[in-house]
């Protein structure tokens, strides 16, 4: 058995913990604030072909830690705290206007004969959860290539 002061480890290991915790905060509040101004821009009739540029300039989260396999509420939140929803609670909580049957044809199976980029979300073992931020992305997408048809 080592004999050393574990004390410096525990330090550093606690000063990365909430180093981690802030950065994790930061990144909800951001794509909190990019979900709304998406939604803004849906509701005020911007273009989708400029919405969708914009939206294209997001780097995508690398972080790829599984879902938490308990479920406390309806929507699960995921390690970094981002919120993720089932199509079935993004239809019922309103982020997508559609019912959940056609939510998952059109991702599923009509975006893909049209081109549109479906988000890969994660699979947690029942069902993929995506963020609202994904899926208002991937509907305005939808949307516009509704209007090229």
């Amino acid at each position: 058995m080592l004999n050393m002061d574990w004390t410096p480890p525990l330090k550093k290991l606690a000063a990365a913990v909430e180093g981690h915790n802030r950065a994790a905060a930061r990144l909800s509040s951001a794509e909190t604030l990019v979900s709304e101004l998406l939604a803004q821009a849906q509701a005020s009739g911007a273009p989708a072909q400029k919405v969708i540029g914009i939206i294209r300039g997001l780097t995508p989260p690398e972080n790829d830690q599984p879902q938490p396999a308990s479920v406390s509420n309806d929507a699960d939140a995921d390690p970094v705290g981002l919120v993720r929803y089932t199509l079935e609670q993004a239809c019922r909580e309103g982020i997508l206007p559609l019912s959940p049957s056609a939510a998952r044809t059109n991702m599923r199976t009509r975006s893909r004969e049209r081109g549109v980029t479906v988000p890969e979300g994660r699979f947690d073992g029942r069902a993929t959860r995506y963020t609202e931020l994904e899926l208002r992305t991937w509907y305005t997408a939808w949307e516009e290539s509704r209007s090229r048809k």
